[in-house]
């Protein structure tokens, strides 16, 4: 009954309704917090073409990060303060054939309040992983499982001996690729969603201080 529901209302209403709606609906999410305790670097990292090399991020690529995320307003509210902020760290797979950003992933290497409303409180040897994301047109080339490991890497090689990294419940290959990598559980968590808004808050944070954006 529920499918033929779903699929009347997709028939009936404008995809582009159906996405504001989406992005307006609050949502309760489930989000496990997993932590990995590693000290040594991976030395056999996931093959990847030759034309692509890592670097870190820096305020002059705000342009290629504009058209990376394709959205004007999630670069200057969210990626911006990322990148005038000491806390964060981006990682990024360049195409060094077109000089184009493939895949960007960030590191939280200071305590902000988005990692503390869930208590956790990391020192000098931990660092926080989160959003990891491949341009479209470079998907299914390996990109996701290097720079997953290209992630840890920056974190040992930069002093943190445990790092940090939260799935949401829904996303099953999320929680198969960190357990692969040698993440363990540490915490469950529930998770306040208003997309349309930019929140993504613990819940009992959000119920207390509503509308906070979080980088």
């Amino acid at each position: 009954m529920i499918h033929q529901i779903k699929s009347i209302i997709k028939k009936t209403i404008p995809e582009n309704i159906l996405l504001s709606i989406y992005r307006i609906k609050p949502t309760i999410q489930i989000t496990n917090t997993y932590l990995l305790k590693k000290n040594k670097l991976i030395e056999s990292l996931h093959s990847i073409d030759k034309k692509y090399r890592i670097r870190e991020l820096n305020i002059n690529d705000s342009t290629d990060l504009k058209k990376f995320y394709g959205n004007q307003s999630t670069f200057e509210k969210t990626i911006l303060a990322r990148l005038n902020s000491i806390a964060w760290v981006g990682l990024a797979a360049i195409d060094s054939k077109s000089n184009t950003i493939a895949y960007v992933s960030w590191i939280i290497i200071k305590n902000i309040k988005f990692i503390k409303d869930f208590k956790i409180e990391i020192n000098k040897n931990q660092f926080f992983v989160r959003h990891g994301y491949c341009a479209p047109l470079y998907r299914h080339q390996g990109l996701h499982t290097r720079m997953e490991q290209e992630r840890i890497n920056y974190c040992i090689s930069n002093g943190a001996n445990e790092i940090f990294i939260q799935i949401g419940s829904n996303n099953k290959k999320g929680h198969t690729s960190v357990i692969n990598n040698g993440f363990i559980f540490f915490q469950k968590n529930y998770i306040l969603r208003i997309p349309a808004l930019g929140i993504h808050q613990e819940l009992f944070s959000a119920l207390k201080s509503p509308f906070r954006r979080v980088l």
